[in-house]
């Protein structure tokens, strides 16, 4: 029964593991961003700071959902290409 769904399971999987992943280290992101595109004389915990300030945990999350739109799917058939090729491969 279950060999029936593997492919869609393997998606389904990849998919979610992406997301899971995205929302875990995406304040982590959202520092570097910031930090990157700030002067060089920033330091990282001002940034801190500034964004708790300004938006509180939110800020750290903005564009979260953009990211997870394009993340889903992209882990998705990468978790699923990668289970064809093994298989392909027979590994």
């Amino acid at each position: 029964m279950i060999e029936k769904y593997r492919n869609t399971l393997n998606y389904i999987y990849g998919s979610g593991s992406g997301v899971i992943a995205t929302v875990l280290l995406y304040p982590t992101y959202m520092l570097k961003r910031v930090l990157q595109s700030s002067d060089s004389k920033s330091k990282l915990l001002q940034i801190f700071k500034d964004i708790w300030i300004k938006d509180g945990y939110k800020g750290f999350y903005k564009g979260l959902s953009m990211t997870i739109l394009k993340t889903a799917p992209y882990q998705g058939f990468l978790f699923w290409s990668n289970e064809k090729f093994k298989k392909l491969i027979k590994y």
